[in-house]
């Protein structure tokens, strides 16, 4: 019996730690959420993009509890993460979610998992990969012809190879044709909106 107890304490207790970590996601988001301009552009694709982040400092223990995968996150792992995090975002913020699938009604190209549908990239840059970073999300470094480096986030689906989706950090020094949009995200760092370019497809050259 002492024994019984003992496996239930535990069990209790790694519970008690799991809902910890994602009450800090579920705030933080809720939080990143408050500071979206609800009349802006985007809205839904900004409040999936607050989960994401808010997720990210804790991906391993999402892929062991969930077996979603964070690191360029998309698809299923995307919507499944979206379901997780809305549900409980509707009792921390429920306005948040209210003006999530009010405009979802009115446009439906973004839903609040991130994923983005019919979407046309409006720039591209052809150059090489100079420098690959796994931050808050995958930032890819690309030089031009004519030596100028610029950088790309990894967000959402990435239209490419197979192969880049699992060996990404081997394609440093190819060169590559990255399509993107720019979006303004807000930056709490510097406390303001600014432009991101979001990487919607990517080939070799």
């Amino acid at each position: 019996m002492k024994i019984l107890s003992l496996l239930f304490l535990l069990l209790a207790f790694n519970n008690v730690k799991s809902q910890d970590y994602m009450d800090k996601i579920v705030e933080k988001a809720c939080d990143c959420v408050s500071d979206i301009d609800k009349n802006g552009e985007n809205y839904t694709m900004k409040l999936g993009l607050c989960m994401i982040e808010a997720s990210m400092p804790y991906a391993k223990q999402i892929k062991k509890d969930y077996g979603i995968e964070m690191i360029g996150i998309h698809g299923k792992d995307a919507q499944k993460l979206g379901q997780i995090l809305g549900m409980k975002m509707a009792i921390k913020c429920p306005d948040a979610l209210i003006e999530a699938s009010q405009e979802v009604l009115e446009d439906d190209k973004v839903n609040i998992y991130g994923d983005v549908e019919n979407t046309l990239s409006n720039e591209s840059v052809t150059g090489v990969i100079n420098d690959i970073k796994e931050e808050t999300f995958v930032t890819i470094s690309i030089k031009d012809e004519n030596g100028k480096i610029s950088k790309y986030i990894w967000l959402t689906y990435v239209d490419c190879e197979e192969d880049f989706l699992t060996n990404y950090k081997d394609y440093l020094g190819e060169k590559v044709t990255i399509k993107f949009d720019v979006q303004e995200f807000f930056d709490p760092k510097i406390q303001e909106y600014r432009n991101y370019n979001v990487i919607t497809s990517l080939t070799s050259e």
